[in-house]
């Protein structure tokens, strides 16, 4: 026998899985090129688009046709106009950053096409800031790319440190190396610093009180199409959840501990907090089932057997013990 279970089901089952496995999922990708430690990763690879993953980003779209556009390969991003705006972000209360460490900011992007009608702006950029602190201002930086230029702002919203190297002719790694402590920004490129792109860290005043990291085109003033391969982070948070069972509240399918997210039914809702779990199953021929599955060990569990173009509940209890764990039914 098989189980059968549906293409929106299969992505529910896959998401905890995601969640718990990114640091794995790295390590077999080509292009993580700096060996850090990342607690959160993302590639299309997967089948999820940013938005899909656990902790979920947030997609602002403002652009009047196009959408986000991606393949096991790569994510593509386009805006047709200086007036829309294309972009992930993931912030949450519990994302937290500390003012005594040093984060890295991985991606790998090329850069297609684009033009702008603001200097110190490109069609895309990575902005990444902490929280809020106690007696102060949240503090960050953007870089920016566009066609063989990329750059840092400087504390005054302008062009910064500033390096002119091939962006469009192939996709390139990117790695930002946030002293938050020193207030120091450095930029990797395929493995290597880049000497002149080393800046700082400051305060813009429409700037969330919240730490967050935000990448695609999410600034008016320019306009064009790139493609990101990854997106990993080691910044600290979301949080394990108010059930502190490691997974964000944000996607977290029970409210009760539950580490493993098991959803025997995949409808969403954990085991632990589903009243109505049910297991269905396709059947090749005839065959007898024992029902053996710890998960539906109370008499008030179900089962679906599809066979023959029927299907049916079942929870008899062949054997009279009062539990179906154990219990054959002949399909």
């Amino acid at each position: 026998m098989t189980r059968w279970v549906s293409r929106l089901n299969w992505r529910a089952r896959l998401r905890p899985a995601l969640w718990q496995a990114g640091l794995l999922l790295s390590l077999f990708l080509p292009g993580l090129a700096y060996g850090q430690f990342y607690k959160y990763f993302w590639y299309p690879g997967t089948g999820l688009l940013p938005e899909e993953t656990c902790p979920r980003w947030t997609l602002l779209n403002t652009a009047d046709v196009e959408i986000p556009d991606y393949n096991p390969v790569r994510l593509r991003l386009n805006t047709s106009s200086s007036g829309e705006v294309m972009s992930y972000t993931l912030q949450d209360p519990g994302f937290n950053v500390s003012f005594g460490g040093v984060y890295y900011i991985e991606f790998r992007m090329r850069y297609v096409s684009g033009n702008t009608t603001d200097s110190s702006r490109r069609v895309a950029s990575v902005l990444f800031q902490t929280q809020d602190p106690i007696g102060g201002d949240p503090l960050g930086n953007i870089l920016w790319i566009g066609k063989d230029d990329i750059f840092l702002w400087s504390a005054d919203a302008t062009i910064g440190p500033r390096a002119f190297v091939d962006t469009d002719d192939a996709y390139h790694t990117y790695l930002i190396e946030w002293d938050v402590e020193g207030s120091v920004v450095r930029v990797y490129r395929d493995g290597s610093v880049i000497p002149t792109l080393t800046g700082i860290q400051f305060n813009r005043p429409q700037w969330t009180t919240e730490a967050r990291i935000a990448w695609g085109h999410q600034f008016f003033g320019a306009q064009g199409e790139s493609r990101w391969q990854y997106m990993a982070h080691s910044l600290d948070g979301p949080n394990g959840g108010g059930d502190e069972d490691g997974i964000p509240d944000s996607c977290d399918n029970c409210a009760n501990y539950n580490p493993t997210q098991d959803d025997i039914d995949a409808d969403g809702v954990g085991n632990l907090c589903d009243s109505n779990d049910s297991l269905q199953i396709r059947l090749l021929s005839p065959v007898d089932m024992v029902v053996t599955d710890p998960a539906l060990d109370s008499i008030g569990k179900t089962f679906n057997v599809i066979g023959d173009g029927s299907s049916y509940t079942d929870n008899t209890d062949v054997s009279g013990d009062g539990d179906p764990v154990g219990a054959r039914q002949r399909c």
